[in-house]
């Protein structure tokens, strides 16, 4: 449903975690981003102060990830990469 919704409304990202669901809508022609991607770019735009204190909270409330994926997404709050603002995303909530 959320790849179909971000088609739809041609959502610049769709933002999912789950692995499965992107690799589809990365085959449906779709760029993704997990919340440790919104993650290090808040700190990168200055939105939010410091990226390990929130890694911390994550996975003290459950959310898994590798010590590879937290070097990683220090690595890219870092990056001088540009991003293209305004973004549309499109958020859904799986429970």
């Amino acid at each position: 449903e959320a790849i179909v919704l971000a088609k739809e409304v041609k959502a610049d990202y769709l933002l999912v975690d789950e692995k499965k669901a992107r690799r589809i809508a990365r085959n449906s022609g779709l760029r993704v981003m997990g919340t440790l991607g919104v993650v290090a770019l808040g700190v990168k735009k200055g939105l939010l102060p410091a990226i390990d204190p929130i890694l911390d909270s994550l996975e003290q409330n459950g959310f898994r990830f590798s010590e590879r994926v937290r070097t990683n997404t220090n690595r890219r709050a870092t990056l001088r990469r540009q991003y293209r603002f305004p973004c549309r995303f499109l958020f859904f909530l799986v429970e």
